[in-house]
């Protein structure tokens, strides 16, 4: 398995270890988003992407986090 693209989106903001936003393709197929750049006491680290799953309510329709 290759890394065929890396595209890093600097942050800008409030929050000061939050540097970066990046994605990486692998093999040109595998798509990882939104993986976060952070500058900790011992130097940079990535942290995966992670989503609460949302499903929409069958009465209004409004989207909830499952299991909420």
């Amino acid at each position: 398995m290759k890394i065929t693209e890396v595209r890093i989106f600097p942050k800008d903001g409030a929050d000061k270890k939050l540097r970066a936003f990046a994605t990486v393709t692998f093999d040109e197929c595998f798509v990882v988003r939104d993986i976060k750049i952070i500058e900790g006491n011992k130097g940079y680290f990535v942290a995966m992407p992670s989503r609460r799953v949302k499903e929409p309510c069958i009465k209004c329709g409004h989207r909830n986090v499952v299991r909420s």
